[in-house]
C-alpha cells in the first residue's frame, strides 16, 4: 500500500492492512491475537454500515452469529404491539414491549396479549390489570385450584362473581345472591311472594323447592 499525505495534517493508507497477516482480504483484517483501542468515555468508533460478528453478510447495524453476553445494560427502544422491541427473525409481531411507563407488553399476532403493570399485576386480555391475576375473558382450570393468604379467614371472600351473585368465604360460607352469606348455605332471591328461591334435583327429579313470603 501507499501512504498518501492530504497536506492538511492527515494521512491516509491507500490498500489492505494486515495485522498477522501477509495477504489481507479487506481494508484492515487481523489475523489471531487481541485488538485494543483506548480512549476515554467521550470517543466513539463511527460505522457507516453494518457490523457481522460471525456474519460474513451482515443484515443489521449490528449482526452476530452466536450466542451474545452483556455484563451490564442492554438497551432498546420502547417497541409496540404491532413491532415489538424484542421481537424474532421469523415473527416480527410476536414478542415483548415496553406498553408505558413501568409496564411490560407482551404481544403474539401484532395484538398485546399478557400485561404487568408497575404495581406486579398480570392482565390476559386486559392492559390496565386491578387484580394480581386480571383475566378480561373465559378461563378454564384443568386441575385443582387453590387460595391462600394470612388474609384469608372468617368473613374475607376466597371466590366471588363480581356482582355478588355467588360468594364463597373463607370460613365456608356460601351466599348466592348475597355477599355477606351467614350460614353454611345463604340463598338470596329477588321477586314477588310465593316465587321459587331455591329448587333441590335428583336427577331430573324436583324433590323440594323453596318458595318466597
Amino acid at each position: 500500500g501507499v501512504i498518501i499525505s492530504s497536506g492538511a495534517g492527515n494521512n491516509y493508507f491507500a490498500g489492505k492492512i494486515g495485522i498477522g497477516n501477509t495477504a489481507p482480504a479487506s481494508k484492515l483484517h487481523l489475523s489471531s491475537g487481541t485488538l485494543i483501542i483506548d480512549g476515554s468515555a467521550t470517543d466513539s468508533i463511527i460505522v457507516n454500515g453494518n457490523i457481522g460478528v460471525g456474519a460474513a453478510i451482515p443484515s443489521h447495524k449490528l449482526h452476530v452469529a452466536g450466542a451474545i453476553r452483556a455484563e451490564q445494560d442492554f438497551i432498546s427502544n420502547d417497541g409496540t404491539a404491532g413491532s415489538p422491541s424484542h421481537r424474532f427473525t421469523n415473527d416480527a409481531n410476536t414478542g415483548m414491549f415496553l406498553g408505558a411507563a413501568d409496564q411490560l407488553g407482551f404481544a403474539t399476532g401484532g395484538t398485546e396479549r399478557l400485561t404487568v403493570n408497575a404495581s406486579g399485576d398480570v392482565g390476559i386480555g386486559t392492559a390496565a390489570p386491578t387484580h394480581k391475576l386480571h383475566v378480561a375473558g373465559n378461563a378454564l382450570v384443568t386441575s385443582s385450584m387453590s387460595v391462600s393468604g394470612s388474609g384469608l379467614s372468617g368473613a374475607a371472600p376466597v371466590f366471588q362473581v363480581i356482582g355478588g351473585t355467588m360468594t364463597v368465604l373463607a370460613n365456608g360460607n356460601v351466599g348466592i345472591g348475597t355477599d355477606s352469606p351467614g350460614a353454611p348455605l345463604s340463598v338470596k332471591g329477588g321477586g314477588a311472594s310465593g316465587d321459587e328461591t331455591a329448587q333441590f334435583f335428583s336427577g331430573a327429579d324436583l324433590v323440594m323447592g323453596i318458595r318466597k313470603k
